[in-house]
């Protein structure tokens, strides 16, 4: 009897979370294509959370504030907001597991998003020309601002705010074929642990 009620209880949650899925992401639902985002968190989810979307002031981990700042503000004369504060994800399970456990992110509602056909990750563009000098980025920053404007330039002309299902999808020609960082502005935005991933494949159904 008290498996029977466990099964019921069960079925019950997973069918009001492909319902509140299905009701609040459908924008991302259809422009993925059966395609799924994961995020890395540290974070301790049973089956489903709802959290806060991108950040009007986040600070770097580990790259300098001034190029942090400065790709923002690119960022925004391009595609209108500052894209270094948004959510990142990427379209494969592995790819995050750096930065906590894997989960399934669906942005709530509307939402804008940019991505690099050819950029997995803006850390290591910005950092290896600072090492190659022996700098960390925030003294390369100050000590070359010219070189740090003259790649936030090149760099920002290599993104693009289109083709969602292809940069779920997406992966560099290189020997690792990394996937590509994905970076969401949305108010809200729902993370799913991974378990439930082949029994969402319901919310991609009409």
């Amino acid at each position: 009897m008290k498996i029977k009620k466990y099964i019921i209880n069960e079925n019950k949650k997973h069918q009001e979370m492909i319902l509140f899925i299905k009701e609040n992401c459908s924008k991302f639902l259809k422009e993925a294509g059966f395609n799924f985002a994961y995020r890395g968190s540290q974070k301790r989810i049973e089956n489903y959370d709802i959290f806060p979307g991108h950040l009007i002031d986040r600070r770097p981990m580990n790259t300098a504030q001034g190029i942090h700042d400065l790709l923002n503000r690119k960022f925004t004369e391009k595609f209108g907001w500052a894209a270094r504060n948004g959510v990142f994800c990427l379209g494969e399970s592995m790819a995050v597991a750096f930065y906590g456990k894997p989960f399934l992110f669906f942005p709530v509602g509307d939402y804008k998003y940019v991505w690099s056909p050819t950029i997995s990750d803006l850390f290591g563009v910005f950092h290896a020309p600072a090492e190659m000098r022996g700098m960390t980025t925030e003294k390369w920053y100050k000590q070359y601002p010219d070189e740090v404007n003259d790649l936030v330039e090149k760099v920002i002309e290599k993104y693009i705010d289109k083709d969602l299902a292809k940069a779920l999808t997406h992966t560099l020609d290189t020997k690792y074929k990394n996937h590509v960082e994905i970076s969401f502005m949305c108010d809200k935005y729902i993370l799913v642990n991974e378990d439930k991933k082949y029994n969402l494949m319901d919310v991609f159904k009409k």
